[in-house]
């Protein structure tokens, strides 16, 4: 992951000041908006469900805290080689969303962003 995520920002940062730059920041962006939706989607699905179907939905809650926890570490470092304001900004509204999805430790990193 560590060296996906370098790898990734090597990238950004060779394509600053090109016109690829604008549509791989915001390539990045999207990918992380549905990467922060899903949590708190899984959530809303997992509403109402019982017996081992609640336990399918709280196992796919969890597995997709984690992979939104990962991309969030990843960002952070991604963040700064976006260098598109526009592309950065729009990752708000879904970082509070992820905050809210029910998973303590990944509302705190979401917060901490």
């Amino acid at each position: 992951r560590r060296q996906a995520c370098a790898g990734a920002v090597a990238v950004l940062r060779s394509l600053r000041d090109t016109p690829a730059a604008q549509p791989a920041s915001t390539m990045v962006s999207q990918l992380a908006v549905n990467i922060f939706a899903q949590p708190g989607k899984l959530v809303n699905a997992a509403r109402g469900t019982k017996g081992a179907e609640k336990q399918q939905a709280e196992a796919a809650v969890a597995q997709a805290a984690a992979e939104a926890l990962y991309f969030l570490n990843a960002l952070k470092t991604l963040a700064p080689a976006l260098g598109n304001a526009s592309a950065a900004a729009a990752l708000c509204e879904p970082l509070l969303g992820l905050a809210a999805a029910g998973q303590p430790l990944v509302s705190q990193v979401a917060m901490e962003a």
